[in-house]
């Protein structure tokens, strides 16, 4: 229960570091014309800090102009921005930066002492019980079991001696050995977020996602759903307007979209995945990219399918009508009516268990597809 609590307040600060509200200190980096202005706390800085903490008391190199403290540092921003969000929320993204490329010195030159040299190689014994210590509080609240292995091996395994035995041990057993279930508890991602759908959860996001990379129906949920894309909802029929109008209005233009609807009186889902974009320009659309799907029951993540487009012509039809897979109408959604024709002859898509003919929907989503 506490570990909850801490995690509330660790998003607390952050949502504060994000808004910026009431700020009331303004850090200046980089090195003309790359100046970048950051808007931070200055509580923040002296709780987390001693450096900063002692330049606040000796008031060196700080002026007061509106309202406003103002700072200058010496970092560059990519590796201020990596100190203030780790000084707010403990966050050091290791997904997106080697840690040598700012470094370990810069990390903690902020104010900790005594400050750890940057090549880990040359870290003694002490180096790595100070940087335990400091790290403590943190390490209990990163997803490990959710890194996938090759950032695992290159970019947390150099720290090991930072991690229990026990961890190390089990990580590398949950990645070589993916099928033998650990008897730990292994908590939920915190990504990719769903809660915005009344029709899927988060893990037919990950199907979703390792569809359209083409790779195996389950490959990003055996990732404990580390997904590289972000789905933002565009459109609900039931809430924007079961018309043609309204899908337009909300998605047109959108690039990268997704489709998901609900079949009246089941529990099966089906939609469809477009990587270019919709528009009312009544004209047909080629990509190999593109696919249909279904599921028969969404419980079931067994019961998943997905047909790609053959790449011929009538992959996807831009209509006024509203969104069209396929020649004659592999799926489709024409002003709020569904239905799926299939033919000898002339289908874009290979036929999958999508029901034949006209068929109901209680709802449908569209979500558009950002790669992150």
């Amino acid at each position: 229960m506490s570990a909850k609590f801490y995690e509330e307040i660790i998003d607390n600060y952050k949502k504060l570091y994000e808004t910026k509200e009431g700020y009331d200190v303004k850090i200046y980096a980089g090195e003309k014309p790359n100046i970048k202005e950051f808007h931070v706390h200055s509580f923040i800085l002296k709780t987390q800090s001693e450096f900063y903490k002692k330049a606040f008391i000796a008031k060196d190199g700080i002026e007061k102009k509106d309202g406003h403290f103002i700072l200058n540092s010496s970092h560059s921003p990519k590796v201020l921005e990596i100190l203030l969000s780790y000084m707010y929320y403990g966050s050091i993204d290791l997904t997106k930066s080697q840690p040598h490329e700012f470094g370990l010195q810069p990390l903690w030159a902020c104010g900790q002492q005594p400050v750890i040299q940057q090549d880990i190689s040359k870290w003694s014994k002490n180096d790595f019980t100070v940087m335990e210590r400091r790290l403590s509080r943190f390490i209990p609240l990163i997803r490990f079991y959710c890194i996938s292995s090759e950032d695992f091996l290159l970019k947390i395994y150099p720290f090991k001696e930072l991690l229990s035995n026990d961890l190390v041990n089990n990580i590398l057993a949950h990645h070589m050995a993916p099928n033998n279930k650990l008897n730990i508890n292994i908590q939920p991602p915190r990504s990719p977020r769903c809660s915005d759908s009344t029709i899927i959860k988060c893990q037919h996001l990950s199907i979703f996602a390792s569809w359209i990379d083409k790779k195996e129906t389950l490959h990003y949920n055996n990732k404990c759903g580390h997904i590289p894309y972000r789905f933002n909802l565009l459109y609900r029929a039931s809430r924007d307007g079961n018309t043609a109008a309204a899908f337009h209005e909300k998605c047109d233009n959108k690039e990268a979209t997704i489709i998901v609807a609900k079949v009246t009186n089941s529990e099966q889902i089906v939609g469809g995945y477009n990587p270019l974009s919709w528009d009312s320009s009544n004209s047909w659309k080629s990509t190999n990219d593109s696919f249909i799907f279904s599921f028969k029951d969404r419980t079931d993540l067994r019961s998943a399918k997905v047909s790609y487009s053959n790449n011929d012509q009538y992959s996807i039809y831009c209509s006024f009508y509203g969104p069209q897979f396929g020649y004659r109408g592999n799926l489709v959604c024409q002003n709020g009516l569904w239905y799926s024709t299939y033919y000898d002859y002339n289908y874009a898509y290979p036929k999958i268990d999508i029901p034949e003919n006209n068929f109901n929907v209680i709802d449908y989503e569209v979500f558009q597809v950002i790669r992150i």
